[in-house]
């Protein structure tokens, strides 16, 4: 019988914004973490971390030790999907509270030629969508979950987290379908599949840049009125990214500030749309972009 001690072992290191996270386990758990777990934010092992944690599974799950604490089990779960999502978490976390100084919006964004397009909106707007089909398009990723902003130079920065594609999406999508095969993916809390994969298997050419914003869209879901985009007004907008701001409890005078001159210098709009598919088409148009 193979014991957890005959298993062959292996080990990765995150850097996301600073934060240094080591991960040691079983080559069967780590190596479908280093393919979607903030896969470009991966560096040498050499560099010390800031936690270090160890990885088992047995018949009851997968187990989370501190590497340093006496083995002190700090999470426990019954299959891999909880343990990605609980690493991710922790990641998540741990990166944003780095990074205090930055604005952070819940939202989504591309870059192109240093100009970016933002977008913002709640759970299952369309913000994935969008940015999948821009970067599909020759825009570059810059994050589908956490838009970074330095409140000094008013510029989004990247934020390096695997762009998250959801099961529905390559239900529909033959060509989605193909570049998602071979790459693992995770259910979440509702059962539904997603898949993180390297923005560059879908399209884009190279990193991202820091970037000033150009257009914002605010994604209204409404499945009662007719799908519609319009132009918003800049108080609306200033709101709504202050309301999706993770951190606006510890904003300063000179964040909200940044926020007003973005707004000012864009162009925004509002996409009202039953489901992100429906918004896309909307959008579309709206930038005469080819289907396909």
């Amino acid at each position: 019988m193979t014991t957890l001690k005959d298993r062959a072992q292996d080990e990765m290191q995150i850097n996301l914004l600073g934060v240094r996270l080591r991960i040691n386990g079983p080559s069967e758990i780590i190596e479908p973490l280093r393919s979607s777990l903030f896969t470009r934010c991966i560096e040498p092992v050499g560099h010390p971390p800031d936690a270090h944690v160890r990885v088992v599974s047995d018949e009851r799950g997968f187990h989370v030790f501190h590497a340093d604490k006496e083995g002190e089990e700090i999470f426990r779960g019954k299959n891999r999907s909880r343990l990605f999502w609980w690493l991710d978490d922790v990641l998540f976390k741990k990166s944003l509270k780095r990074s205090y100084k930055l604005i952070q919006v819940h939202g989504g964004a591309v870059e192109r030629g240093g100009r970016a397009i933002l977008f913002f909106g709640s759970s299952y707007a369309g913000k994935s969508t969008m940015t999948l089909h821009l970067i599909r398009r020759g825009w570059r990723f810059l994050t589908d979950e956490v838009i970074l902003v330095d409140p000094d130079t008013r510029r989004v920065k990247p934020f390096l987290r695997n762009l998250l594609i959801r099961q529905g999406a390559v239900e529909n999508d033959p060509i989605l379908r193909k570049q998602c095969s071979g790459h693992w993916h995770y259910e979440d809390y509702h059962g539904e599949g997603k898949w993180l994969v390297d923005p560059a298997v879908v399209g884009g050419e190279g990193e991202a840049q820091e970037a000033e914003v150009e257009r914002i869209y605010c994604l209204l879901r409404d499945s009662e009125r007719p799908p519609l985009l319009e132009r918003v007004g800049e108080r609306q907008v200033v709101e709504e990214m202050i309301r999706q701001a993770f951190n606006n409890d510890c904003f300063i005078p000179k964040s909200v500030d940044a926020i007003v001159r973005i707004v000012r210098q864009s162009q925004n709009y509002r996409i009202r749309a039953p489901h992100g598919g429906e918004a896309w088409k909307l959008l579309r148009r709206h930038m005469n972009l080819q289907e396909g």
